[in-house]
């Protein structure tokens, strides 16, 4: 009795094929999966706030911006500074100096903000609100 491998090997060969080959998947199969993946970039602002964004690609500069396939997001400006915190600012310590030109006016701090307002008399000397 002669046994042929011929049936036995066209099966195995549908099979193989049928089930998707025994191929391992290509680098440019590779690439174009992982291009799909999300990124995520963080900056942290001057004002200590967290700045972020998600995207394909993505970069981030702390005190400055984050960039999400090329998408710019930038940090708050800074907070100004007051001149309240110079004491030669505060109206009740300009009340009374000298000042010039005569007429001329100028902001000054009462209580930490510059909501009041001096004017320089004619005697030469800064009459402020207090």
């Amino acid at each position: 009795m002669r046994l042929s491998l011929k049936p036995l090997l066209a099966l195995a060969t549908l099979t193989l094929l049928a089930c998707g080959g025994t191929e391992a998947p290509t680098t440019e199969d590779a690439l174009v999966q992982d291009e799909h993946a999300l990124v995520t970039c963080s900056a942290t602002c001057a004002n200590g706030g967290p700045l972020s964004c998600t995207g394909n690609s993505c970069s981030a500069l702390n005190n400055s911006h984050v960039v999400c396939d090329g998408q710019y997001t930038y940090c708050p400006p800074p907070p100004t500074t007051s001149n309240c915190a110079l004491l030669g600012n505060f109206c009740e310590n300009l009340n009374g100096s000298s000042c010039s030109p005569v007429n001329s006016s100028r902001d000054c701090c009462i209580d930490g903000t510059p909501d009041g307002n001096c004017i320089c008399r004619p005697n030469g000397r800064w009459l402020c609100t207090l």
